[in-house]
């Protein structure tokens, strides 16, 4: 998300980071799992220092349903999956 790759795209804070860019990458290409998760380890602790974004604000999201109403899922953003949704008889 914080790659100057993604920058217009995902990445809203216009971070250009030269060491994100070139461990995402190494991260992406390496297929050894304990060796990725190190990586991966490693570039959250560096963003967390460089500290690109700080939420001041976020949004309560309430949904109210009817009980009888089955298969409604949503994540933890508030959006909602209607594709397995149907009515208990």
């Amino acid at each position: 998300k914080y790659t100057s790759k993604m920058i217009n795209g995902s990445n809203w804070t216009r971070t250009n980071d030269a060491y994100i860019d070139e461990m995402y990458e190494k991260a992406s290409q390496t297929l050894d799992a304990d060796e990725r998760a190190k990586m991966v380890e490693d570039m959250v602790a560096y963003l967390q220092d460089l500290c690109p974004q700080a939420p001041t604000y976020s949004s309560d999201v309430v949904r109210a349903y009817n009980s009888n109403l089955q298969g409604y899922q949503f994540n933890a953003s508030g959006n909602a999956y209607w594709h397995g949704v149907s009515w208990a008889e």
